[in-house]
């Protein structure tokens, strides 16, 4: 059931958020594609694919731990969590 909820909300943040961003068809197909193999694979042996990318990482149980430099200057932040 959740997985028909994420797919239903992602397909709309696509559609309302994403509406005049070049790339927005291959974000949509690569994110369907990935929820479609969880479906797939949770359902057959109770596990979650890793995802599709060399910049995945697994958040720790613990959270995440960032340090910075001595200034404070988050602008170049950029993450995704699913």
């Amino acid at each position: 059931m959740f997985l028909e909820v994420l797919s239903d909300s992602f397909n709309r943040f696509v559609e309302y958020e994403l509406k005049q961003y070049p790339a927005k068809d291959i974000i949509f197909a690569k994110v369907n594609s990935y929820i479609n193999s969880i479906r797939e694979d949770y359902g057959s042996n109770r596990q979650i694919p890793q995802a599709p990318s060399k910049y995945t990482t697994i958040v720790p149980k613990e959270g995440l731990k960032l340090k910075f430099d001595d200034e404070n200057n988050f602008s170049s932040i950029n993450y995704q969590l699913f």
